[in-house]
């Protein structure tokens, strides 16, 4: 048994890039070191691939459940993998009777908080991808000052993030540009701050990634 207490999610949810189930039957009994030591080429000669529908799910509970239906629609039999959920410790069961998942960069078992391939009995946190949405406020040193509230200040955006624990994903549909307010610089500074001014605290378990696009500004253009 394994039990994985990593909590990792992201909103996108399941998408065709992270989709497949990869997995082949094996004999009954048979364990970790004797799965290891059996031909690549066999296995992957026997191997066969489910994948679940693409879409937002609302919980590891959720994605298992479709790929307990998915897997089972494959085999032909539902009594290969089977789900269960513990509802007061939020813990999610998968069995597998005979059979051996591989985990590949394709498949959900990363948000899931899966790190190997899945072979007997495993237990999954069940990890709620649905937060509470707070206004996170982005500070850049480099910009021009605008007034809030009757004070000046650098803020070049307001972008909502989700309070779920892991991975949060937001990217602008129409990107706004706000000006720079000096002709060099050596470093931008990036301040993440919430309705109260008060710095947000990430996990350092997960690297924090701020994409800025930089373009030239029609005025520029026109006295260049």
């Amino acid at each position: 048994k394994q039990w994985y207490q990593r909590r990792v999610a992201i909103t996108a949810g399941i998408t065709n890039e992270n989709n497949k189930i990869y997995f082949h039957k094996i004999a009954q009994n048979q364990d970790e070191n004797e799965i290891s030591s059996l031909d690549p080429q066999r296995i992957l000669q026997e191997q066969q691939v489910a994948e679940i529908p693409p879409g937002f799910y609302p919980s590891s509970h959720a994605v298992c459940l479709a790929i307990e239906d998915e897997v089972s629609e494959v085999l032909k039999s539902s009594r290969r993998l089977s789900v269960a959920y513990d509802k007061q410790r939020q813990i999610v069961q998968l069995r597998l009777n005979n059979l051996h998942i591989k985990n590949k960069i394709d498949s959900p078992w990363e948000i899931l908080g899966a790190q190997s391939d899945l072979n007997g009995t495993h237990y999954l946190s069940n990890i709620l991808f649905e937060g509470q949405q707070i206004p996170v406020f982005v500070y850049i040193n480099i910009i021009e000052n605008s007034y809030i509230n009757g004070r000046l200040s650098r803020i070049a955006s307001v972008i909502p993030l989700r309070s779920n624990p892991g991975w949060n994903f937001f990217q602008q549909a129409h990107p706004s540009f706000v000006s720079i307010n000096v002709k060099e610089f050596s470093n931008i500074l990036i301040e993440l701050r919430d309705i109260n001014g008060k710095f947000l605290v990430f996990s350092p378990s997960f690297k924090t990634i701020v994409t800025l696009k930089m373009r030239s500004s029609s005025l520029y253009k026109e006295t260049n």
